[in-house]
This record gives C-alpha cells, structure tokens and sequence, in this order.
C-alpha cells in the first residue's frame, strides 16, 4: 500500500520566493484543483467564466505609446486572495 505524501512545505511553494508568487503558483495550482480552490475559494472551472465575464473592465488598455498590460488573471487572483 501506498502511503501519501504529506509535506512541511509543498513542492510548488518552495520557489516562491525567486520567481514571485503569482508566476510561480498559478499554473502549478491549476494542476492541482485542492490547492486552487484551497487558495481561491472556488473551481477551476468557475475561476475561468468569473474572468471571462470581467476580463474586459479590469484589462489594460493600449495607447500610442505603449501596450496596455493584461494582468487580468492576476487581478482576479488576488482580488479573491485577499
């Protein structure tokens, strides 16, 4: 029989600190939908229509001068994080 594995500190946090919270642990919290929900408080699946219904308020916008930044995912992340 195999026994899980339990962890002090879970293999996805353990890089945090170099590669900044979000970059790190979103793509590595959609892998694992106990955590994300852990984290947000809701699905996967309802994480992705919640942005697909505000992703047009909270992007960015381009102007002549530059690109507007499409932070959307993080925006939505942190707002239910925090």
């Amino acid at each position: 029989k195999k026994r899980n594995r339990r962890y002090w500190i879970h293999p996805m946090f353990l890089e945090r600190s170099t590669k900044g919270a979000f970059h790190l642990l979103y793509d590595d919290l959609r892998k694992h939908d106990e955590k994300f929900f852990n984290y947000t408080r809701m699905s996967v699946k309802s994480f992705d229509q919640l942005l697909q219904l505000i992703r047009e308020e909270i992007g960015g916008t381009d102007t002549n001068f530059r690109q507007g930044i499409r932070p959307e995912k993080k925006q939505l992340m942190f707002t239910l994080r925090y």
